[in-house]
């Protein structure tokens, strides 16, 4: 069980019924495809209503997706994968609709010219969920934390646990 009461087996089973493919969630979650298969398989004998996912019938979209999670470029996908960026960034969109917390890269910058922190598991979930009630993307939560902390010097307050609570106090104030 993670801090929210919601375990990885749970998340699995949800982006799973909402139709994120079982290869990329085994991606995301960093676990063997056939882990997450036995999951999704068990999950529909206790009445879970998940779609059957054909092997192979992913196509480009599915690779799209696995490209991006890799770290690639929206643009190097589109060129490797011999389709338009609008495919690419119609299949990411699509994987961040049913649930799948995607770092949310701005329109026409390529990531690779940025620092790409992935945050996987219940952590992306956790930032997601506290970014949508501030209305706004798990990236601009995830960077002003991040500037926060390097602006700030925050460093020990965030990682030591032997910090005074009313420094670790002092730099909460600073991410609106």
């Amino acid at each position: 069980m993670t801090s929210n009461g919601t375990s990885e087996k749970e998340q699995i089973i949800e982006l799973a019924k909402a139709g994120v493919r079982p290869k990329i969630l085994a991606k995301f979650f960093s676990m063997p495809r056939e882990q997450v298969y036995d999951l999704i398989s068990k999950a529909r004998t206790q009445g879970h209503a998940i779609r059957n996912f054909m092997n192979g019938a992913g196509g480009v979209s599915e690779q799209a997706v696995l490209m991006y999670l890799d770290g690639m470029a929206v643009a190097s996908i589109s060129k490797a994968l011999n389709c338009p960026t609008s495919t690419v960034y119609w299949a990411v969109k699509m994987a961040r609709e049913r649930g799948l917390p995607l770092d949310e890269a701005s329109a026409g910058v390529s990531r690779e010219d940025h620092v790409v922190v992935r945050i996987k598991g219940q952590n992306a979930f956790n930032i997601s969920k506290e970014a949508k009630r501030r209305g706004m993307t798990p990236t601009d939560l995830a960077n002003r934390v991040i500037t926060a902390v390097l602006t700030d010097n925050l460093f020990d307050a965030v990682l030591d646990e032997d910090a005074p609570e009313s420094t670790s106090q002092k730099g909460a104030s600073h991410v609106h």
